[in-house]
């Protein structure tokens, strides 16, 4: 045991050897923007590969600090003066704008069939993230309202960064077969929000279990290809993690009739 101990300590030292010298990781959080801003306007060319990227950031961020050997975890916060020259800690950027990029982007690509599923699931995932993130941030210095809105802060990163993982995670990577249903488009729309890029939704008819008329989020490539009246397929899919989750089938197979 002494010696499995003793060359788990060398392999650390040895990885630290090349680690960066500065104890912050500003050029972590220029990297998340990037792929922030590619992932949620420009997903070329695998929009999966950038989920996983993105979604390992806030992992990657930690596991550096664990290895630079900071015991009270600082570079994890973000420090800036405030206008009267007082120091002060901010959630790291690339915690927070992970988690709100995969938030956002989960909840405009994959439509959610049982909510109550995905919230146990995302509670799970919440409690593990939760314990990950608190304890790296339990170094934090200022007066009780500061520190009350940093935790604030990461407790809503925590939850963004749960959702987006998780149900990210049950949608990219399952493989069941889905049960297809018919249904029609009997309007489309696109939605332009200030700093935000354009969106692309589908009007369709009742379908299924869902008895009334919905609008679905789509890609710009399937609002191109599909026309009001056209016949559309409605696939309902298990979920890799049992999270029950559909999507219009990609496939444009129109009919004259109904």
């Amino acid at each position: 045991m002494s010696n499995l101990f003793f060359y788990s300590q060398q392999l650390i030292l040895k990885l630290k050897s090349y680690l960066p010298d500065k104890d912050n990781l500003d050029w972590l959080d220029a990297l998340t923007v990037f792929v922030c801003i590619w992932f949620n306007i420009f997903p070329y060319p695998s929009y999966t590969g950038l989920f996983c990227l993105l979604a390992f950031i806030p992992i990657l961020g930690i596991t550096l600090t664990v290895l630079k050997g900071n015991a009270n975890f600082d570079s994890h916060i973000k420090k800036v003066f405030s206008k009267d020259g007082v120091e002060k800690n901010i959630v790291s950027v690339y915690i927070f704008s992970s988690s709100l990029a995969l938030a956002i982007s989960v909840y405009r690509n994959f439509e959610c069939e049982s909510y109550y599923s995905l919230l146990t699931h995302g509670a799970v995932a919440s409690l593990i993230f939760g314990v990950i993130f608190l304890l790296t941030h339990s170094n934090i210095k200022g007066t009780l309202k500061h520190q009350t809105e940093i935790y604030g802060v990461l407790v809503i990163c925590i939850l963004l960064y749960s959702y987006g993982v998780t149900y990210g995670v049950n949608c990219l990577f399952d493989s069941s077969t889905p049960e297809r249903f018919q249904t029609k488009i009997i309007g489309k729309y696109t939605k332009k929000m200030r700093r935000s890029p354009r969106t692309y939704h589908l009007t369709i008819t009742p379908w299924g279990h869902h008895h009334d008329t919905e609008n679905l989020s789509v890609s710009s490539d399937q609002y191109d290809s599909f026309n009001s009246e056209d016949i559309v397929y409605m696939d309902l899919q298990k979920g890799l993690l049992d999270i029950p989750w559909y999507h219009i089938e990609d496939t444009n197979e129109i009919s004259n009739e109904w």
